[in-house]
């Protein structure tokens, strides 16, 4: 059985998140309630949720596949316009306006750090191949490496690496398959399409477009280069040709004939690319744009094969010579993320058992850094001779005895001690005893005590 493949889309002014098949265009299920989710605002957290980052709002919704509706909903000290998920569902970031990256545990809520990680707005955020790294950009222009795991133990960590060969702001970035060995690829509106090498921090190459760009993508032999930009073109080059000879080249100068450009061009949007994904095999090329279509392409032929334009935007009014018209546009689509078919689709809702969240915290607390400490119950009474303790009580009463010479010969002089002071208070009290005695034997003879 082949495996399917959905689309998981958002725009800017619809409130509503699609999930449809790339092959058939056919709804599968609709989330309400997202509030308009800005650009990388859309992520999976895990197998069984996936968050939506409401742009005007400091906003997060959770949903599960199950439920259209929010499952759980939390409001941020910020904006956190771009979020991020870990695979395993176990953490989730947000990246601010301010330049902060947030880092929260999901299944308690606990806010773990708040870092500065860039001059202004965090424009992405993604881990990893092997989820230890986090790879940040912001419109600063500066691409930041951060090591995860000191991420959330280390209150001022530091970037790993950092890459600045960006003069306007950095719009999406691409990371490759591979350990430390991974290929990040940066797009700007500086019209420049880079590859860095991610532990070296060597710049493989820089490509001059001609327009500025929004969405990049590679397949996963990463031989084919996809980058949208905001004419509403989409640019296609292979990796391994001659126009990589050299490090930086021009993408009109870099091809022989004009008309060679065009084969590598897609044309279908009207406006912006937005977003790019291909599907596993990278045969089918799925992109977004911000006049609210989103276009299912093969690669091969470099054709359109089907249209997605469900996702609403806003209706207005003109008057033109004393008629009125209503004319409706399409808000622009912001998110697009592809995944096999998520299986829990297929089954019931009481058959079906979600990891637990909890709502963000706002702010850190200092329970939230330490580690959680589960105390056993125990017995009233310590000694029961039921068996449990049989093997215990050997091992823990030996500890409560201090076998040293120098305290057994504090003990001893202390016994000895008290041993005289209890002789000489028993010597003396028989002699108070004697005297006693004798007195009153003098009384009895005289005849009573005299007045």
């Amino acid at each position: 059985m082949p495996i399917a493949e959905v689309a998981l889309s958002s725009s800017e002014t619809d409130e509503t998140v699609f999930l449809w098949d790339i092959k058939t265009n056919a709804v599968l299920a609709t989330y309400k309630q997202s509030g308009g989710t800005s650009k990388h605002g859309l992520s999976l957290l895990g197998k069984s949720y996936f968050v939506c980052s409401q742009k005007t709002k400091n906003n997060i919704r959770h949903y599960t596949w199950l439920n259209d509706t929010p499952r759980e909903k939390s409001t941020t000290v910020e904006n956190c316009s771009v979020i991020v998920g870990t695979k395993d569902g176990s953490l989730f970031l947000g990246g601010s306006t301010s330049g902060k990256i947030y880092v929260w545990e999901t299944s308690t809520g606990n806010l773990l750090n708040v870092l500065t990680a860039h001059y202004s707005k965090i424009s992405c955020l993604k881990f990893s191949d092997d989820r230890s790294f986090l790879i940040s950009c912001g419109e600063d222009g500066i691409v930041s490496v951060w090591n995860l795991s000191r991420l959330i133990s280390q209150e001022n960590a530091k970037a790993i690496h950092t890459f600045s060969g960006h003069a306007l702001p950095i719009t999406d970035i691409y990371v490759g398959y591979g350990l430390e060995q991974a290929r990040i690829t940066t797009v700007s509106l500086d019209r420049s399409c880079k590859m860095w090498e991610l532990t070296t921090e060597s710049l493989l190459f820089s490509l001059i477009y001609p327009c500025a760009l929004c969405a990049v993508v590679l397949d996963p032999a990463e031989s084919l280069l996809f980058v949208g930009g905001t004419d509403g073109k989409i640019f296609q080059s292979i990796l391994y040709s001659d126009l990589f000879v050299t490090r930086t080249r021009s993408y009109e100068s870099g091809l022989p004939t004009e008309d060679k450009i065009e084969e590598l061009v897609y044309h279908g949007h009207s406006q912006a690319v937005t977003c790019l994904s291909l599907s596993l095999d990278a045969s089918l090329l799925v992109s977004a744009s911000e006049d609210g279509t989103l276009i299912v392409w093969d690669v091969q032929c470099r054709q359109q094969l089907r249209t997605f334009n469900k996702h609403g935007g806003f209706f207005f009014n003109t008057i033109f010579f004393f008629f009125a018209k209503t004319f409706f546009l399409a808000g622009p689509v912001t998110n697009l993320l592809l995944l096999t078919k998520p299986t829990t689709l297929f089954t019931e809702k009481f058959d079906y058992c979600v990891p637990p969240i909890s709502p963000l915290n706002r702010y850190k607390s200092a329970m939230a850094a330490s580690v959680p400490v589960v105390i056993p119950p125990f017995r009233s009474s310590f000694y029961v001779d039921d068996g449990a303790n049989k093997g215990l009580l050997p091992a823990i009463r030996p500890s409560f005895l201090d076998d040293s010479d120098e305290t057994k010969r504090n003990l001893q002089e202390k016994i000895l001690s008290l041993s005289a002071k209890t002789d000489s208070l028993e010597t003396e009290l028989a002699r108070v005893k004697s005297l006693n005695s004798e007195l009153f034997a003098r009384l009895l003879r005289s005849g009573g005590c005299p007045i």
